[in-house]
């Protein structure tokens, strides 16, 4: 009788290794936002704008290099490419780092991203001479702690969505008929699963996916399933739709401000202690502008978990701090 065949085990899969990045666009005026002295703020913003038709342009040159656009924004394309690409067109070498998903919780694992190797050189090829000033791999953000809907425990914790409301005094708001109906929220973060807990509530809860992400019903980590409901607790009758970040948060950021909403709210940042901001942030401080100033969007973001929080920091945006309630908050005046 012959001997039953072992069945073969499946090749690993490759992991693709991409840089995402942001191709800052050359201006109009020849100002560069990435000068020594330049400062970015609704007075100076319009400086910095490209001249008629260049993001096209630098888009299709970047295809024609072989890279895959994902968005072309005002300031900045956003756009991806495999490891071995990035170092042959932009004479640069990159090297892959690691940093936690949330500090507060470890054991949420950690996210991989490149960054150029120190003391390396860089030029842009000619097709994209005088169309792109720079070009910038991003990293992810920082997301910083949720509290999602508590099971059964020992310890004291708040329930969303009635504990929230009261600890933060929406609920004498909400009787006077201010609920956030017919406001439309968008929430860049790390994905936006399906939880009964929405459907239960009656809530308004869709989402949508940047360019560059993937799998629109899963939430690898739970951190923007547990923010949204925040959210609600707060505002219960808004329109909410989410955008669940892929590898670069400006290009996250940015397709959220293409959705036209009047909030956004950003639980995630960046710890820079005095600013000057690095070059690679320059585009997402861009688009922030833009937003706020040129969209009129009123744009929140975490102050952080300890950190120095940007662009919480930045005077343009609504910087969102913690609240912890004590177990017993009786004697105490709001």
């Amino acid at each position: 009788m012959a001997a039953a065949k072992r069945p073969r085990k499946a090749a690993p899969k490759a992991r693709t290794e991409t840089v995402h990045f942001e191709a800052a666009l050359t201006s109009h005026s020849s100002a560069s936002m990435f000068a020594p002295d330049a400062v970015l703020s609704p007075e100076t913003i319009e400086a910095f704008v490209p001249p008629p038709n260049c993001g096209v342009q630098a888009a299709r040159a970047l295809r024609a290099l072989g890279f895959t656009v994902r968005h072309v924004g005002t300031f900045s394309i956003s756009a991806e490419g495999p490891r071995k690409l990035w170092e042959k067109v932009f004479g640069t070498k990159v090297e892959k780092r690691t940093q936690p998903v949330s500090e507060a919780h470890p054991d949420l694992g950690a996210s991989e991203y490149f960054s150029h190797v120190a003391d390396t050189p860089f030029a842009l090829p000619k097709p994209l001479a005088g169309l792109v000033e720079r070009a910038y791999p991003q990293r992810p953000p920082t997301f910083y702690a949720a509290s999602p809907l508590p099971p059964r425990v020992g310890y004291h914790h708040l329930r969303v969505p009635s504990d929230v409301a009261m600890v933060l005094r929406a609920e004498p708001v909400h009787k006077e008929g201010v609920t956030g109906r017919g406001v439309l929220v968008a929430m860049v973060d790390s994905g936006f699963y399906r939880h009964p807990y929405y459907s239960w509530h009656g809530y308004s809860y869709t989402a949508t996916l940047a360019p560059d992400a993937t799998e629109l019903d899963k939430d690898s980590n739970g951190h923007g399933t547990a923010e949204a409901a925040n959210i609600f607790a707060n505002a219960p009758d808004i329109d909410f739709i989410g955008v669940k970040m892929g590898g670069n948060p400006t290009l996250a950021f940015k397709t959220a401000a293409d959705l036209n909403p009047a909030v956004m709210t950003n639980s995630w940042g960046f710890s820079l202690q005095n600013p000057p901001v690095p070059n690679f942030l320059k585009p997402l401080e861009a688009a922030v502008i833009d937003a706020v100033t040129r969209r009129g969007i009123t744009v929140c973001f975490s102050a952080g978990n300890g950190h120095w929080g940007w662009p919480g920091q930045m005077p343009q945006v609504i910087s969102v701090g913690g609240v912890y309630a004590k177990e017993t908050v009786a004697g105490h005046e709001f």
